[in-house]
């Protein structure tokens, strides 16, 4: 810088001694070598250049071209051309120690973040990396160069990207706000791992725009990575139940009940079919249903379509509708039931604990009011016995099909539905057996004197066009 600050002073004075030009255009060009000496070393500097090459123009000026310098001319000269110069070299300082600041600032953030715990990382506003400590090569398995320039929206779990979004932009948008976030990041080695980032923003103070993003990242710990793998399970639970509540994958068949004396259709029970996880049992999807807070609306979605459905079935028949014993107790299954309500059954397992078997009968007995008629569902096979049978004063109850499998063959299971039969004659309560699947199975049901059954030796579940085909037809089923 010195040297082509010097050529160029050389240069306008050899200008000046072939041209007759005056001092003023002269001094004006001699400026420009000074400026840049009191731009590259400061004030003093250029200051002490100024002095120099104004001493050396008016020398040049007296003694080559014989001319008289006027003091007077001087005194207007000296501070008019040394200013300028003294401007440059003070704003050269200002901006040597602004630089010399933030670049101690910046040595300083970078110590303390390479002996943080965390992984420390600046950003650009879009969300690349311009630094990051070494704590990366740890949590995430990359040298801290491999990061630099890349984007972290790279990295995440695909789930996730959604939740990075909108922290970024709720970032951006709110200043001197730390926002948190949890989520998961491929590690070099392909795997994901779960982290939480504290951000916050670094704003211009000139022009209050967003210059970085400042971020501290730590890995979860193995409990804190079991509650978000059960909250991020939870979340999709939630997501699969409210897809089937906006229409998607749910359909309901029907399987026949048949009145084993005659062998006539009776009624039909509706079961949920998901198309979603075609191998995944109907209750698991409830059960889900329930632990997400989404219950009952899951099973008022499938009475709904259930008795949309029966429609079509013949007026007579009755409508097994299955249903938890919160969803009993709910002020919304009446409505929902509609004027179909004297048609319908419906069918509490008796797996199902009840919290508060007295608040559950009063529901009973006002659906009771309306024509809708109770039956608990399999019967022998959990938590209730007789004394909760009695106390729930039932219209039906149908046997676990666990006791049709090979009572022909059984008799301990001929023996439990003996007592259950007779308990339902004596207590004036239809009794139905489920599971029927063969011709022996139905005849030892039918001379233990059940009334009714189901099973695919009877009836396979079919939608309900299917059925309302074959109903046209006496003895749809066929004779027993």
């Amino acid at each position: 810088m010195l040297g082509l600050a010097l050529a160029l002073f050389v240069g306008i004075l050899a200008l000046r001694l072939v041209l007759s030009a005056s001092d003023e255009p002269i001094l004006t060009l001699a400026l420009i070598p000074v400026a840049l000496v009191a731009w590259a070393f400061g004030f003093r500097v250029g200051l002490g250049a100024g002095a120099i090459v104004l001493s050396v123009g008016l020398l040049v000026t007296e003694l080559w071209t014989n001319q008289v310098i006027d003091l007077a001319s001087v005194a207007i000269r000296v501070p008019a051309f040394l200013l300028p110069a003294a401007m440059i070299g003070w704003l050269a300082d200002q901006d040597r120690s602004a630089r010399s600041a933030l670049e101690e600032q910046a040595r300083n953030f970078r110590f303390i973040a390479e002996q943080s715990s965390d992984t420390i990382s600046t950003h650009s506003p879009d969300g690349d990396y311009t630094f990051v400590s070494g704590m990366c090569r740890d949590m995430l398995g990359y040298e801290p160069q491999e990061l630099l320039g890349t984007s972290p929206y790279e990295y995440f779990h695909p789930d996730d990207l959604e939740l990075v979004q909108r922290t970024h932009a709720d970032t951006l948008h709110t200043p001197e706000k730390i926002t948190t976030m949890r989520y998961r990041s491929r590690r070099k080695d392909g795997r994901y791992a779960w982290f939480e980032s504290r951000m916050r923003t670094l704003r211009s103070p000139v022009t209050g725009e967003i210059e970085e993003i400042h971020s501290a990242t730590h890995a979860l710990s193995e409990t804190e990575q079991e509650l978000e793998i059960t909250a991020e399970s939870q979340r999709q639970a939630r997501a699969r139940i409210e897809r089937v509540l906006s229409g998607e994958g749910l359909t309901i068949v029907y399987q026949p009940i048949v009145d084993l004396e005659s062998g006539r259709t009776i009624g039909v029970e509706a079961l949920s079919r998901f198309a979603a996880i075609s191998d995944r049992a109907p209750n698991l999807w409830f059960d889900e249903a329930w632990a997400v807070g989404l219950g009952l609306e899951l099973e008022l979605e499938a009475i709904e379509l259930a008795l949309k459905g029966a429609s079509a079935l013949p007026k007579e028949w009755t409508i097994a509708v299955n249903a938890s014993p919160e969803t009993v107790r709910a002020a919304q299954l009446l409505p929902c039931l509609g004027t179909q309500a004297g048609r319908v059954i419906v069918e509490v397992t008796e797996r199902a604990e009840m919290a508060d078997p007295i608040r559950f009968k009063r529901a009973a007995d006002f659906l009771g009011e309306h024509g809708v008629r109770l039956a608990i569902d399999d019967v022998g096979s959990g938590f209730s016995g007789l004394r909760r049978l009695l106390d729930l004063d039932p219209d039906m109850i149908k046997l676990d099909l666990s006791l049709a499998r090979g009572i022909d063959r059984d008799p301990r299971r001929r023996a439990l539905a003996s007592a259950l039969i007779a308990f339902g004659k004596s207590a004036d309560v239809d009794v139905v057996a489920e599971g029927i699947e063969t011709k022996e199975e139905l005849a030892t049901l039918r001379d233990l004197g059940v009334g009714f059954g189901q099973g695919y030796h009877l009836g396979r579940p079919a939608p309900a066009e299917t059925l309302e085909l074959a109903a046209r037809s006496p003895l749809a089923v066929g004779p027993l």
